[in-house]
């Protein structure tokens, strides 16, 4: 071989390397290429998130607007935003996308509003603790692991994290939600004396910045706490100072007729539970009468319900099973009282399935999900 044929040998060898080189860093720069568009994807879902978290801590949200910030939040966490188009169904309401069509090509699921997760507690707390590394002012995840501690039984450690809110709060509402939070912990642990004076530092946060609305609304719940723990002339107490408070104020009439049948929803439960059924039946019935007037569902549900205790409380079972089945299933106390209606027939095995739903509905931070945690899992 000449020194031609060695410097042609050479460079043929050099040229191989060469191009394993570049193939190399072809497939360098598309992996580089897949993890910005993979980093960009997760961008857009974690600022979806971060728009709905802002959604749920605005001042008294309403479902309605939740949804219909979902509807615009969805879209612009997907690969193709501009063709993205959305619908939500929820129970008889509907909201969609301008220009929202039916399509075979959609990807669908259901709205888990039972929050029946089972277990793994622990799991979500680290998943929750991922979240506040990236924005340690996410208050969804310090109320979400404040929740789950709770159903690890582990009270003081679901307050310590709530504490921790309580000294990053960037605003009255993030400090009114770890207050609201701290009272659900008590109400669970069945600290009765703790449990008012949370729902008291709640009050009197609102109170501070002069909101009657918000002010009603704790001592109503106080009052219905106060009502299960037997203190019915203090639980009586309360509902009258809400529905003067309210009263009194420059809000609406219509919030106001609101607050008037909420007394006389919580008139007619404070007299079934002292067993005055004939004043409660009459406040029940004025309360059904509204309801059909209004035609609002949800307040349909409630005269359902208020009927529905009303008949468990007198042991007429199969009257209680027929109301509380058309209150609302969403709300764990009520599977708890058709839990309580089918043992009261013994019929144990529909009683049983009932207690099971109330017992791991697991909605995070619920009042009354709280009222009845512990009684259904130890029936």
């Amino acid at each position: 071989m000449n020194i031609s044929d060695k410097s042609r040998t050479i460079l043929q060898q050099k040229i191989k390397i060469l191009h394993k080189r570049i193939s190399k860093l072809d497939d360098i720069q598309r992996e580089k290429h897949q993890i910005e568009c993979f980093l960009r994807e997760r961008c857009k879902e974690l600022n979806c998130l971060y728009g709905l978290s802002e959604l749920i801590e605005l001042h008294d949200p309403s479902i309605n607007k939740i949804l219909r910030g979902l509807i615009r939040l969805i879209p612009i966490s997907w690969q193709y935003p501009d063709i993205t188009r959305v619908r939500i169904l929820f129970y008889d309401l509907e909201f969609k996308s301008n220009n929202f069509k039916e399509s075979r090509w959609k990807l669908e699921t259901d709205i888990n509003v039972t929050g029946q997760k089972i277990g793994k507690f622990e799991e979500s707390i680290q998943q929750y603790k991922k979240a506040l590394m990236i924005n340690p002012n996410f208050v969804a995840s310090h109320i979400g692991i404040a929740s789950d501690f709770v159903y690890l039984e582990k009270h003081d450690d679901a307050r310590k994290q709530l504490k921790k809110l309580e000294e990053i709060a960037r605003n009255d509402g993030e400090l009114r939600a770890a207050y609201f939070a701290k009272a659900i912990t008590f109400v669970d642990e069945g600290n009765t004396e703790q449990a008012l004076a949370s729902f008291n530092q709640l009050y009197e946060s609102n109170k501070k910045i002069n909101d009657p609305t918000a002010m009603a609304n704790n001592l109503n719940t106080a009052g219905i706490f106060l009502l299960e723990s037997d203190n019915y002339n203090e639980a009586q107490t309360n509902f009258e100072r809400a529905l003067e408070i309210v009263q009194s104020s420059n809000r609406s009439q219509e919030t106001k007729e609101g607050f008037q049948r909420a007394y006389l929803y919580n008139t007619a439960y404070r007299a079934a539970k002292e067993g005055d059924f004939e004043n409660a039946k009459s406040a029940a019935q004025d309360y059904q009468k509204q309801a059909d007037q209004i035609g609002n569902q949800n307040i349909s549900r409630l005269a359902h319900q208020i009927k529905g205790i009303i008949a468990l409380e007198e042991k007429d079972y199969d009257l209680a099973i027929n109301e509380l089945k058309q209150a609302s299933q969403q709300n764990p106390y009520n599977l708890y009282r058709l839990a309580m209606a089918y043992m009261g027939k013994e019929d144990m095995q529909n009683s049983e399935a009932f207690l099971d739903k109330a017992a791991n509905f697991n909605i995070v931070n619920s009042f009354n999900f709280s009222l009845v945690r512990n009684m259904a899992k130890t029936r």
